[in-house]
């Protein structure tokens, strides 16, 4: 069991990963930061999302820090970000 939530967050990130280099290849994305950085960022996110609520974070302020991870996640060739939105919020 150990073994295998690595083998599936590696095969999520790889998905995640494609997925962007294909926005990226379409002109959706800007190519900075990277395919690899923005898949680690939703990896990352997902995981640190994860283990606070794991140790009782309440959702209001899971919620806050998913908001923040999205001001670093270019909307549209690097004109804006998803984050602007939120901000707004």
């Amino acid at each position: 069991m150990q073994q295998a939530v690595p083998e599936v967050r590696g095969a999520v990130w790889a998905r995640l990963e494609a997925r962007i280099e294909r926005d990226i290849a379409q002109g959706l994305q800007p190519a900075t930061p990277s395919a690899a950085t923005l898949a680690t960022l939703v990896i990352a996110t997902i995981q640190g999302l994860s283990t606070l609520a794991r140790d009782g974070m309440g959702r209001e302020a899971l919620s806050g820090v998913a908001k923040s991870a999205l001001i670093a996640w270019p909307l549209d060739a690097g004109r804006r970000s998803v984050g602007q939105s939120y901000r707004q919020l």
